[in-house]
């Protein structure tokens, strides 16, 4: 399992995601385009709350990990 904490300094969001792979016959699985849901947190605009949605990617065998962020303001 792999636990972060992430910032996006843009906007000040915080979340937490807990990343994991399992092992399934003696073999890990590949799980590589797996998208691991982090913890949905909100963002305030002009006094109206929105969801941020945060998702990771991790290659275990690089320790590389893409990260998506993404929210809507009323269609802007």
């Amino acid at each position: 399992m792999f636990a972060l904490v992430l910032v996006n300094q843009a906007n000040g969001v915080s979340t937490g995601c807990a990343c994991q792979t399992i092992m399934y016959q003696g073999h890990w699985a590949d799980d590589s385009s797996y998208l691991h849901t982090c913890v949905d947190r909100s963002i305030t605009v002009d006094d109206e709350e929105f969801t941020v949605k945060t998702s990771a990617l991790i290659s275990w065998d690089t320790w590389r990990q893409p990260i998506s962020q993404t929210w809507a303001c009323d269609a802007q």
